[in-house]
């Protein structure tokens, strides 16, 4: 009775094993068929695309199993799969992106599980920078390409360990791209889908880029640094509306916009004057007269700033063998009503040719025994 009893449980056993699955259970059958093989738990595609296929051609749990260990034969085992999940630092992170950026660049698709497993590996246990990387994906898929689609079960819409690794990455992408940090609608949106569409960190960078509501701050930041520093202003709130227009109409970069108001009459006109006049009456003591303006050309095809003139003017002629007189006589007549004396002459004259201003010069006298004396301080 014993040997009947166990030859009829290993005939029950056998006969499950290729018995067609029944409809109600199919989903349990896929889910246990990949915890024997791949021991993990399928995706959401996975488990729709199994379960259609095993459902309309009458699959056994053995032949499910058989076709998974087929599909699946260089996929890695579950322990392996957990130890790559323990890489959560940025460097995988990063490894990530530089995958998906070069899949992209070179196939114009996204890596399904296996080959992102694959290629990090040599990036966390081999050691392959970018480059190396680039060059391996490009060697290893030359003459190979085409693209995965929505209902294709090996494209993987599970790359992500969870909402902690995308939302470190979108918000990643606000600070460097957009220098800012990301709101809460965006994060939702671009976590969903991240995770739910299986979008890769590059579509969602080209994606934010595109937008002009997202990019606006981005671009006004660049207009108001731009007029700071080219122009030494900041822009009206009408130049800068129309500086950021034209720079989402016409995908204006930072470089582009500077060369832009480069071209302007402020910038090769008006702004010019103004640095002359300012560097007349602070190093030449004096306004300028008519053939002062000739420097206006040279600041323009130099692109010189208020120090630069200054430079300049304090290498002329007359700086040397005028102004610095001018300088210190001045600057004892304000503060010490008084005309320099040799030695003062001969003090103050050295430092200016090391480099000092009027300013300095004065801030030098105020220090000094006699002013505090004449002026009780």
């Amino acid at each position: 009775m014993k040997t009947l009893a166990i030859y009829t449980l290993s005939l029950l056993s056998l006969l499950t094993l290729v018995a067609p699955v029944s409809a109600q259970s199919v989903e349990d059958v896929v889910y246990d068929a990949f915890e024997a093989v791949l021991d993990r738990r399928p995706t959401r595609d996975e488990l729709n695309y199994y379960a259609d296929r095993t459902e309309r051609e009458r699959w056994s749990y053995s032949e499910l199993k058989r076709e998974l260990e087929y599909r699946h034969s260089g996929e890695r085992s579950g322990q392996d799969r957990r130890d790559s999940r323990r890489h959560s630092s940025r460097d995988a992170y990063e490894s990530r992106r530089w995958i998906e950026a070069s899949f992209e660049e070179h196939l114009g698709r996204l890596p399904t599980r296996m080959e992102m497993d694959s290629y990090c590996d040599l990036c966390l246990d081999h050691g392959y920078n970018r480059t190396q990387l680039d060059r391996r994906i490009a060697d290893d898929f030359r003459g190979r390409q085409r693209e995965y689609y929505r209902d294709d079960a090996s494209y993987d819409f599970d790359r992500y360990s969870g909402n902690e690794e995308v939302e470190w990455i979108i918000a990643d992408i606000f600070r460097t791209e957009l220098d800012q940090e990301v709101d809460e609608t965006s994060l939702r949106k671009y976590r969903r889908l991240m995770l739910d569409d299986g979008w890769s960190e590059r579509r969602v960078r080209k994606d934010i880029l595109s937008s002009p509501e997202l990019v606006r701050g981005r671009y006004e930041k660049y207009v108001v640094r731009a007029y700071e520093d080219l122009l030494d202003r900041t822009p009206s709130p009408r130049e800068r509306d129309g500086y950021v227009q034209d720079m989402i109409r016409h995908r204006w970069d930072e470089s582009k916009l500077r060369s832009m108001i480069k071209k302007s009459r402020e910038y090769t006109y008006d702004r010019p004057r103004r640095l002359i006049e300012t560097a007349y009456r602070e190093t030449l003591l004096r306004e300028p007269d008519a053939d002062a303006y000739t420097l206006v050309r040279e600041i323009v095809r130099r692109d010189w700033s208020l120090e630069d003139v200054n430079a300049h003017l304090r290498e002329s002629h007359e700086y040397r063998t005028q102004t610095v007189g001018k300088m210190i006589d001045l600057a004892y007549a304000e503060l010490l009503n008084r005309k320099p004396d040799p030695y003062g002459i001969q003090f103050y004259s050295q430092r200016v040719r090391e480099g000092w201003s009027f300013e300095q010069i004065k801030k030098h006298i105020r220090s000094s025994d006699e002013y505090r004396e004449k002026h009780g301080k």
